[in-house]
């Protein structure tokens, strides 16, 4: 099945849809706070309850929106052929707050750093996080079914996946925003399981160290983490070209850290959509998580003094907890594509915040690890000096 002309419509009721599937409590006693929002929560549902049903919607959207048209790749609609029913998204109040926040930051800027929400988020639950953030600017639609195909299509030509269908996924924020440099800003969270979970836990273990017989060192979740972090650029969808019409660019990236710059091999003659080998590799050691960064995307041959054809900034902090991180990218406030990149963190030895739970009954004084030893027996003594291993084991102190 391709993109081809489609007399459907997608204009759904998608209450109605939720409720068939019986998913309609997923939506009751949630305040959403714009019709948008709950669109998008209902039809990313009804999407897991129905993969290969949803098709339609992604090739109702292709007929009529060029952008699906360019960026679509029929192994998504094989895919999702394949699929079998997912278990439904429920709503995270928390995730949702994080994107109203982040949304609140970046309504009047023209260049909007990417990895907010996640940090953000992160705070709001006092732990590391496993999440997915994905952000849309100027989306010329009003309706959450077209928001989710166009999401789906998005992310498959970039990863050949997507947090909308990956089984893991088990709760969601979105929230929709009016900005002064764009139609409209829509961010949205998609939280893996390890992250739906309750405060009430927490304090269970703060308890429990409280009253155990000595004291306990407890890593704290914090996202001011340092270490060392290994880059490698995967892979570019670019909308502006700066050379010759006729010309296929040829796109290099620059990648501006505190303290340091690494440029890429240009590939010659790459075109809009590239991907780079195994040797676009580099790495960079964290001192500030807090830090930004900018990565900027040219055209080797291009014109406009080699003006970047889009760039964005990130905070350095963002890339630790992502095992691949896109961004948008912008040409003069303008959006101009996405560029992804493979990560992995090694945190360094005394990179993590370190809390100590001691009792609060009782004081004891730290001393340095001591081996005791009984006094031999009597008998032994008459047997004279003896000599071997000995194995010491410190059980309290």
């Amino acid at each position: 099945m391709g993109c081809g002309n489609s007399k459907q419509n997608a204009q759904v009721d998608l209450e109605l849809q939720l409720r068939q599937a019986q998913l309609g409590m997923l939506i009751e006693g949630v305040r959403f706070e714009s019709e948008m929002e709950k669109q998008i929560f209902m039809a990313a549902n009804i999407c897991r309850s129905n993969p290969k049903a949803f098709v339609q919607y992604i090739v109702f959207l292709c007929a009529r929106n060029p952008e699906a048209k360019r960026l679509f790749d029929r192994g998504l609609v094989h895919h999702m052929h394949k699929m079998h029913k997912l278990p439904p998204i429920r709503w995270d109040e928390q995730a949702a707050r994080a994107c109203r926040e982040q949304n609140a930051k970046i309504a009047a800027l023209q260049t909007i750093p990417d990895g907010g929400t996640l940090v953000l988020y992160q705070g709001f639950m006092g732990r590391p996080v496993i999440c997915e953030e994905f952000t849309r600017r100027n989306f010329p639609d009003t309706s959450g079914v077209n928001f989710v195909a166009m999401q789906l299509i998005q992310n498959w030509a970039l990863t050949k996946r997507s947090p909308i269908i990956e089984p893991l996924v088990k709760a969601m924020g979105v929230n929709t925003v009016m900005s002064t440099y764009h139609t409209n800003v829509t961010n949205a969270l998609y939280v893996k399981p390890d992250q739906a979970v309750v405060a009430a836990p927490q304090q269970a273990v703060v308890q429990q160290q409280m009253m155990a017989p000595a004291p306990v060192a407890v890593v704290a979740a914090a996202p001011m983490r340092r270490g060392l972090l290994k880059f490698k650029l995967q892979y570019a969808n670019l909308k502006h070209h700066a050379g010759p019409p006729l010309v296929k660019m040829s796109p290099k990236v620059r990648f501006f850290l505190p303290g340091f710059e690494w440029i890429s091999e240009p590939l010659e003659h790459g075109g809009h959509r590239v991907e780079w080998g195994p040797f676009a590799r580099f790495e960079y050691r964290i001192v500030d998580p807090a830090a930004m960064a900018r990565i900027e995307v040219l055209d080797h041959r291009g014109l406009l003094n080699n003006e970047p054809i889009g760039h964005c900034d990130v905070r350095v902090g963002d890339f630790i907890d992502r095992r691949e991180a896109m961004f948008e990218l912008f040409f003069r406030a303008q959006p101009a594509g996405q560029i992804m990149f493979g990560t992995e963190f090694i945190p360094e030895m005394g990179g993590e915040a370190v809390v100590v739970a001691e009792q609060p009954m009782m004081q004891q004084e730290q001393r340095p690890a001591e081996v005791v030893m009984a006094p031999a027996p009597v008998m032994a003594a008459a047997m004279g000096p003896r000599q071997g291993l000995i194995k010491g084991h410190l059980k309290a102190a």
